[in-house]
């Protein structure tokens, strides 16, 4: 069999199969448009190389198959790439075999990718925050997409585990990166776990593009880092994930395989318009709180010291404490705040403290938090992206527990509000004096109206 025909026939019989097990994944039916509409944004695109590999020519099982393939994205052109490595045609000619009868592993590889640009993995800002979080000498950047793989990983387990190819699932999971350690880790805890003296990798076809590998006794070929450029490339990476997620939502509502898909990741990007402009209006705010500049004065000449001085900036970085507040009634859905997070995130070590109230006619929910340095690591800020309640709604509750903090120092407090502004707020907001002293913010969706800022003062932000 030469290239050309195996990729032909790779490309037909795997984009064919796929959209069968995707929509049986996410829990639709095999005709349902969801797989459709993923391909739509992110195709598969089939690659060959050469290269001398010791699988087997006649065994057709997953521990084979894992020596002659590898997958990654290509954020700038949007596309999932299936690379198969071959000795010769014959061998070609077998993994075409292979390929007919693990169909399922090849849909564990392209969800796997679609987590990992849901999880932000392909930007350059979350590689960088890895980066400085692994102290170690040797390959970064193939640890840092270990650390991804784990946690995405676990997320591929609970997804196919629960959907109707559990019993094909089985074989899979034993051949991959999988540790109940890290379950309930975040990818920075992950990778301070990681130790790289216990994995073994090795380049191959003389680039730095893909190493073999060997985790858990089985040997694997797998992309040496995860591909990031720019800031634009980050923002390309956040419409694209917003678009994923608008597909599943839309398409997969209501099953076991959506809410995996939506929940399991903190943040939701938006699209770059509405992004920037929420970033730039609270991050500026958390700079402008941060950073003191005080003007000192020193001596300009020893001439002329006695006489004249100069200016000497001088500038000292806090951190700032954030109280957000989240409507959990009928009209705010989870994607709504999970919009926020990435902003959290952005900023994440710049915030000290973080107070999360939920409510709906009461205070449901609330949780302090406290960091000296990275304020997402903490274990509940996963609660930020997760809904509690979903009854009526009323601030009152919420604005008295704020009042009875008795905070010190408010001008260094941010305080966000995410509602659909149908509330008491007008009627109770002036009993409770703490407010006009704090930073705040008000989103709200599209079709709500906006805080009339002369009752109640601060900044008012639609969401998309």
């Amino acid at each position: 069999m030469n290239i050309q025909t195996f990729n032909e026939k790779a490309k037909a019989h795997v984009v064919q199969e796929l959209a069968y097990l995707n929509n049986q994944i996410v829990g639709s039916d095999k005709t349902a448009f969801t797989a459709l509409g993923l391909f739509l944004k992110m195709p598969i695109m089939i690659h060959t190389h050469k290269y001398e590999n010791n699988a087997s020519d006649k065994k057709l099982d997953i521990a084979d198959l894992m020596q002659v393939f590898s997958c990654y994205t290509d954020i700038e052109k949007q596309e999932v790439n299936f690379v198969f490595f071959y000795r010769d045609e014959k061998q070609l000619k077998h993994i075409m075999k292979i390929i007919k009868k693990q169909t399922i592993f090849f849909a564990y590889h392209y969800m796997k990718e679609i987590q990992h640009v849901l999880r932000k993995h392909y930007t350059g800002t979350f590689q960088s925050m890895l980066l400085k979080k692994y102290k170690q000498r040797g390959n970064p950047h193939f640890m840092i997409k270990l650390a991804c793989d784990y946690k995405v990983n676990y997320i591929m387990d609970r997804l196919f585990s629960l959907s109707k190819l559990s019993s094909n699932w089985q074989d899979i999971k034993k051949h991959i990166a999988l540790d109940e350690r890290f379950n309930e880790m975040v990818e920075p805890q992950i990778i301070k776990e990681l130790k790289e003296d216990s994995i073994k990798c090795t380049p191959i076809l003389n680039n730095d593009r893909f190493v073999e590998s060997e985790i858990n006794g089985f040997k694997y070929i797998t992309p040496n880092a995860l591909i990031t450029g720019d800031i634009s490339q980050d923002i390309v990476t956040q419409n694209l994930a917003s678009a994923i997620i608008s597909v599943i939502r839309t398409n997969a509502k209501g099953t076991i395989g959506c809410n995996i898909m939506v929940e399991s990741f903190e943040s939701i990007k938006t699209d770059a318009a509405w992004f920037d402009k929420l970033k730039g209006t609270i991050v500026n705010t958390i700079y402008n709180k941060t950073n003191k500049h005080d003007r000192g004065w020193k001596n300009l000449k020893r001439t002329y010291r006695h006489i004249f001085k100069s200016p000497d900036d001088l500038y000292a970085e806090n951190k700032v404490k954030i109280i957000l507040a989240v409507d959990e009634s009928g009209s705010m859905e989870i994607n709504d705040f999970q919009k926020l997070l990435g902003i959290f995130e952005s900023q994440s070590h710049k915030i000290s403290e973080l107070i999360l109230l939920k409510y709906d006619v009461d205070l449901t929910l609330s949780t302090h938090m406290e960091s000296l340095n990275d304020i997402s690591e903490h274990p509940n800020f996963k609660h930020l992206g997760k809904r509690y309640s979903n009854g009526g709604t009323s601030i009152n509750a919420t604005l008295a527990y704020i009042q009875d903090m008795k905070i010190k120092n408010p001008k260094d407090w941010i305080f966000i509000n995410m509602s659909d502004n149908y509330d008491d707020k007008y009627q109770v907001w002036k009993n409770y004096p703490i407010m006009r002293k704090l930073t705040c913010f008000f989103l709200a969706p599209q079709n709500c109206p906006e805080v009339d800022t002369k009752i109640c003062p601060g900044t008012n932000i639609k969401l998309p």
